[in-house]
């Protein structure tokens, strides 16, 4: 939890959409801006459930990580790709 919300409502509110759902859904750039966010949050400030959610979550990773600053790195690192569009 951070300041008592979990990771992914934190990313929720900093996409600044009223549904989580919307995580899915967004561009190139909103994934940037998620992962510079996400740079600034000490990866100890979240659990390891909630970084494995988020991964899930927002990612095609399925890898259950056991180390946050190994999930935080992954999550940024996925969401600093830009995503095909086929």
């Amino acid at each position: 939890m951070i300041k008592g919300i979990s990771l992914l409502d934190k990313m929720g509110r900093e996409n600044g959409s009223p549904y989580l759902s919307d995580l899915h859904y967004l561009d190139d750039s909103g994934r940037m801006h998620l992962a510079s966010v996400l740079k600034e949050i000490p990866a100890n400030e979240a659990s390891i459930t909630d970084w494995n959610a988020a991964i899930k979550y927002c990612t095609d990773i399925s890898n259950e990580f056991t180390n946050p600053g190994a999930a935080k790195a992954a999550l940024i690192s996925a969401l600093s790709t830009p995503v095909s569009k086929e």
